[in-house]
């Protein structure tokens, strides 16, 4: 399971749990960007990825 608090996850259970949770849940968004903007599921993957990384690059930046 994931529990999101604040801007912070805490990851509970297997590493491979928790992995197939994310996988899941990446493939769902990326499925759903890539119908609202004519987007393949890879390129909306990717950037589902980009913006969570610079996301991450700027709330590192904050603390």
């Amino acid at each position: 399971m994931i529990r999101v608090k604040r801007s912070r996850c805490e990851l509970i259970g297997s590493s491979i749990t928790v992995l197939s949770e994310l996988t899941v849940a990446l493939i769902n968004c990326a499925e759903v960007l890539s119908k609202e903007s004519n987007l393949t599921i890879e390129e909306s993957i990717r950037v589902i990825c980009n913006t969570a990384i610079e996301a991450n690059r700027r709330m590192e930046e904050n603390e």
